[in-house]
């Protein structure tokens, strides 16, 4: 009876086991779906950004993708920036040398305007006529026009690398809030799915386990109530030869008191 009693407890312990982690079980499959939305989300999040980076990239003919996302910042970004740096020098010391081109072009135009005829000429240092004159004014004006005309490309240069930089520093603060999205709620994201599903296949790993349990539990409450069958038939067995021998007893000592009297 004890045994049974034993046997009947621990399956019932098992059981509440098994139902307890098919319940966690459960809350951890709720758990890791949502985890996985929320890292889906977080993916496609940055592949937005970098497919936006990647548009703006292109016009300075770079290109960037997950797997090249820190070489672009660290390397390529640097040297295209560079790059345009030294255009921007180059073309901002051709807007002073244009300039001081101008000046002297200018300053040479007002000498040859309060130049008169027979004097000496302040370009060719001769004394001059006035075509000649005419000539060398006509000539300062076309240059002047022609510097004036490249002073203005210049500096338009100068502004549109200007502009280039300026939106080559905001591409880089963004690539760089990208890098950390993905080192931040990207990775976070892909972290709590792993530690889910790892926490989930360990209770899985305990539900076979506890499965087990229950069914060597069950199969030994099989045999302990075979055994209580089986002593109570042998049981049963027992009292009912000690009722047949009562039974004869009675009879002997029935004959007994019929012997005495006669």
């Amino acid at each position: 009876e004890d045994d049974h009693e034993e046997a009947q407890e621990a399956v019932d312990d098992a059981e509440t086991n098994v139902r307890e982690l098919e319940e966690r079980i459960g809350e951890l499959e709720d758990d890791l779906s949502a985890a996985r939305e929320d890292c889906e989300e977080a993916r496609e999040e940055f592949e937005s950004r970098l497919a936006d980076l990647d548009e703006r990239l292109s016009a300075f003919d770079l290109d960037i993708g997950a797997e090249t996302l820190d070489t672009t910042v660290d390397d390529d970004l640097p040297a295209k920036r560079a790059e345009l740096q030294s255009d921007k020098d180059d073309a901002s010391d051709r807007v002073a040398e244009l300039k001081t081109r101008v000046e002297s072009l200018e300053e040479k135009r007002e000498e040859l305007l309060d130049t008169d005829e027979g004097a000496i000429c302040p370009s060719c240092r001769q004394e001059v006529d006035a075509e000649h004159l005419e000539d060398e004014r006509e000539t300062i004006e076309a240059e002047i026009d022609d510097r004036e005309t490249e002073l203005a490309e210049a500096k338009a240069r100068v502004d549109e690398l200007d502009e280039q930089l300026s939106t080559l520093n905001e591409i880089r603060e963004d690539l760089v809030d990208c890098r950390s999205f993905r080192e931040g709620d990207l990775d976070a994201a892909e972290q709590a799915v792993e530690d889910v599903e790892s926490t989930l296949s360990d209770h899985q790993g305990d539900l076979e386990d506890a499965e087990a349990a229950l069914s060597e539990a069950e199969t030994a409450l099989s045999e302990a109530e075979a055994e209580v069958d089986r002593l109570e038939d042998k049981l049963e067995g027992a009292a009912w030869a000690v009722e047949e021998l009562e039974s004869r007893v009675a009879d002997g000592e029935a004959a007994d008191g019929a012997y005495d009297e006669v």
